[in-house]
């Protein structure tokens, strides 16, 4: 019978928290002897701003940073495997092959593919054209 593990799931910290500061609180949890610490996402925000014509510019909004930046610290500090999550949803084939692209470069070999929620508002699920 194989034995249960310890993993951790963490967001990547909204912009401002230094890497030191995301280090230290992963850091706590090493004693456990994490097998994984999977690395979560959720959909960028979309915001629409008013110009001075009245039309509407759909503007992306990021709060947080990246997944990928973050995968690379917890990489070079400890030695649990990373397991980014990747969120379909939002992205274009292409933009998926640019971060399972950034993945391979950084050794990861475990990604975990998520759809990824519908967009705030939406009643179901919308591809993103070229998705």
């Amino acid at each position: 019978m194989k034995r249960p593990y310890v993993s951790l799931e963490i967001v990547p910290p909204l912009k401002g928290m230094t890497k030191v500061e995301l280090l230290d609180d992963i850091r706590q949890f090493i004693p456990f002897n994490p097998k994984y610490i999977n690395v979560t996402c959720h959909r960028d925000e979309i915001e629409f701003q008013e110009q001075s014509d009245g039309t509407f510019v759909k503007r992306l909004v990021r709060k947080r940073v990246s997944e990928t930046a973050v995968c690379g610290a917890i990489q070079s500090e400890f030695k649990a495997e990373v397991v980014p999550h990747l969120i379909c949803g939002g992205n274009t084939a292409e933009q998926i092959d640019f971060l399972l692209h950034d993945f391979k470069f950084m050794g990861i070999r475990n990604v975990m593919a998520l759809r990824g929620d519908s967009l705030a508002g939406e009643r179901r699920f919308t591809s993103t054209p070229g998705g």
